[in-house]
């Protein structure tokens, strides 16, 4: 996996624990850093399913 750099576009593999039900037109959302110690959420991208 490339780094994931601010501002620009990669491609990363994401893994999730649990499944997911989608409607098969792709996952899209965000990606967030909690910090549980301050009780902030912060964003930090985005992403969308590359579906083949």
């Amino acid at each position: 996996m490339d780094e994931l750099i601010p501002g620009e576009m990669s491609v990363a593999w994401l893994s999730f624990k649990n499944h997911l039900a989608h409607d098969g037109s792709g996952l899209r959302g965000f990606i967030i850093e909690m910090n549980k110690f301050e009780n902030k959420l912060r964003i930090v991208g985005w992403f969308t399913q590359i579906i083949k």
